[in-house]
C-alpha cells in the first residue's frame, strides 16, 4: 500500500489535514507513547491486534498518540473511558491495517472528516482546556525526567519463545510509566490527574532489590560479555557440574512433580505432537497416539527442558548440552570469567568456578528465580485455561516483569512485580533489600 514510512505519515498528514510534525506525533516515538503504534516494534512482535480510542475525539475527526497509550483508561480531553476496536488480520502490513481501521472509524464516526476546517489542535475548546493542558504538561516533564535520568538495561519475563531475552532500547510504555512513578522519577501529578490512569500503572506493589556499586559494575561488564540467555546457561551448566544446584532447581522439580500429579488425575482430551500440531481424542485415547504428549506432560517437558538441562549425573547429559557447554565454558575462559578446577569423570570435560564476588552470584539466582517463576505462572495460566475448554494451541503470552535499571551513576535496581497477561496470544509453533 505504502513505500516506505516516511510516505504513509505524509500520506496521513493530507488525509487529516494536520501539519506532518502533528502527525508525527501518533505514528512516530514518545517515550512514554510507545505502544502499538511505534513503527520499530513492529521487529518485536508487537501485534497490531486493535485501536484504541475516545469517541468523543474520533466524532470530531481527531485521534491522538496518547489515546493507544497502555497506561492510561480516560481521555485527557474529555474525561471519558477509552474505546477499542478489534483490527481484522489481512495480509498487508500491519500499519497499514492499522491506518486502514483509523480511517474508517473516522468516516463511520465522523462523515465529511476529510473537509473539516482548522486544526483540532488549536481549537478553543482544546487549547483553553485547562486539565488538559496540565496532562499535556505532567507528560512534557515526566518524558524529560525519563530520558534524562535512568538508563534501562535489561528486561526479563517468560513467553512461550524464550524464558528471558536481552533488553533493546523499547519498553512497555505502561512498563516504564510504573516504574518511573515507583522510583519517583516521574514528575508529580495533581489528583485529578489520577483518575486518568489504569489501576496497574498506580497499584501494582513493585519490589526493588539494589545492588551494591561494586556489583552493579561487575554485572555490566558481565552483560558486555555476555548476552543474558548465554550467561544463565552457563551459570547453571557451572553450578550443576559442581554439584551446587541453583536455587530455582527445587523449584522447578517441585511444579514438575505437581504438574505429573494432575496429569494422573485428568482426562486427557488433547495431545500435542512433538512434531507440532494437535490432536482431539475422547479420554483414554491419547495413549494410542505415537509422539503426542498431553498438555501437563508437555508442560513438564517444557520445564525440563528449559531449567534442568544439565543434571549432576553427567552420564546423561545431551551431547547438544555437552557442545553448547563447550562453546561457553571456552568463551569464559578466554575472557578470565572463569577458571578450571577439575574434569568430569567420563566426558573429561572442565568444571569450572566463576571469578566473580558470591555476591554477583546471589544476584544472578535471584534474576533466575524471578524468571522461572513467571514461566511456572504462565504455564498455569496455559493449563487453566485447556481445563476450561479451550484449545491448547493458544498461549497468553506474560510480558517482562523484571527489570534492570540504573539511575544516572547510582546503584543499579532490579524492579519486579507478580507476572501478568499481555492479552497478545503466542501459537506454540511459533521489601528495600541490599544484594
Amino acid at each position: 500500500m505504502f513505500v516506505n514510512h516516511e510516505n504513509r505519515l505524509n500520506y496521513m498528514a493530507r488525509m487529516l489535514d494536520e501539519p506532518l510534525p502533528v502527525v508525527k506525533t501518533v505514528f512516530c516515538d514518545r517515550f512514554i507513547d510507545w505502544s502499538r503504534l511505534t513503527y520499530e516494534l513492529n521487529n518485536f512482535n508487537i501485534n497490531f491486534d486493535k485501536i484504541t480510542f475516545c469517541p468523543e475525539c474520533i466524532a470530531e475527526g481527531y485521534h491522538g498518540n496518547f489515546h493507544e497509550s497502555t497506561w492510561l483508561k480516560k481521555c485527557p480531553i474529555h474525561r471519558i473511558d477509552l474505546a477499542s476496536e478489534d483490527i481484522s488480520y489481512s495480509v498487508i502490513f500491519k500499519l497499514d491495517r492499522y491506518i486502514v481501521k483509523l480511517l474508517s472509524l473516522l468516516d463511520l464516526k465522523c462523515p465529511g472528516w476529510e473537509t473539516l476546517d482548522g486544526k483540532y489542535s488549536s481549537r478553543d475548546s482544546i487549547s483553553q482546556n485547562i486539565r488538559f493542558m496540565r496532562f499535556l504538561d505532567w507528560r512534557r516533564a515526566t518524558e524529560s525526567n525519563i530520558k534524562n535520568h535512568h538508563t534501562f538495561l535489561a528486561a526479563f519475563g517468560c513467553n512461550t519463545a524464550l524464558p528471558y531475552f536481552p533488553f533493546c532500547q523499547f519498553v512497555s510504555d505502561h512498563d516504564q510509566l510504573m516504574i518511573m512513578i515507583k522510583l519517583g522519577l516521574a514528575h508529580p501529578m495533581e489528583d485529578d490527574l489520577c483518575e486518568l490512569f489504569v489501576d496497574s500503572v498506580l497499584n501494582t506493589n513493585v519490589e526493588i532489590i539494589c545492588f551494591f556499586r561494586d556489583n552493579t559494575n561487575i554485572l555490566k561488564k558481565i552483560s558486555g560479555l555476555f548476552n543474558y540467555g548465554d550467561l544463565f546457561d552457563l551459570f547453571i551448566f557451572v553450578n550443576s557440574l559442581r554439584c551446587e544446584p541453583i536455587l530455582v532447581t527445587q523449584l522447578v522439580k517441585n511444579e514438575i512433580d505437581k504438574v505429573k500429579l494432575t496429569h494422573e488425575k485428568c482426562n486427557c482430551c488433547w495431545g500435542i505432537f512433538t512434531h507440532g500440531g494437535l490432536v482431539k481424542c475422547l479420554p483414554g485415547e491419547l495413549k494410542y497416539y505415537s509422539n503426542c504428549l498431553c498438555p501437563y506432560e508437555y508442560a513438564a517437558k517444557e520445564l525440563n527442558d528449559k531449567w534442568l538441562k544439565l543434571s549432576q549425573d553427567d552420564s546423561i547429559f545431551t551431547a547438544e548440552n555437552w557442545i553448547r557447554y563447550g562453546l561457553l565454558a571456552h568463551r569464559a575462559n578466554d575472557i578470565g570469567m572463569t577458571s578450571v578446577v577439575g574434569y568430569t569423570t567420563k566426558e573429561r570435560k572442565p568444571i569450572l568456578v566463576f571469578n566473580w564476588p558470591d555476591q554477583i552470584n546471589d544476584a544472578l539466582n535471584v534474576i533466575l528465580e524471578k524468571i522461572v517463576i513467571a514461566n511456572i505462572e504462565e504455564l498455569r495460566n496455559w493449563l487453566s485455561s485447556i481445563d476450561t475448554g479451550n484449545a491448547p494451541n493458544l498461549r497468553e503470552r506474560f510480558g517482562p516483569n523484571i527489570y534492570l535499571v540504573q539511575n544516572q551513576d547510582l546503584d543499579l535496581q532490579l524492579i519486579s512485580w507478580p507476572p501478568r497477561k499481555t492479552n497478545r496470544g503466542s501459537h506454540l509453533s511459533d521489601r528495600l533489600s541490599k544484594i
